[in-house]
């Protein structure tokens, strides 16, 4: 990939992750269901953890899901 094509999916995988903590954020009350989540962003879970690995988040604390 090149470098511009990895910055692209870099800024598309940021906007996921802030629609899955919004989803977080709505649903604060209920138990979470990660595979549910991450399907409704269109990812599969592994891509999700690297997303947040790259995102400088834990990928084993959802709840740790603040962007800079």
């Amino acid at each position: 990939m090149t470098s511009k094509r990895v910055a692209v999916q870099r800024l598309r995988d940021l906007a996921r992750l802030r629609r899955v903590r919004d989803r977080i954020d709505r649903g604060c009350a209920q138990l979470l269901d990660v595979e549910a989540l991450v399907h409704g962003v269109h990812m599969s879970a592994g891509h999700f953890q690297h997303a947040l690995h790259r995102a400088g988040r834990n990928p084993c604390c959802p709840f740790d899901l603040g962007m800079p």
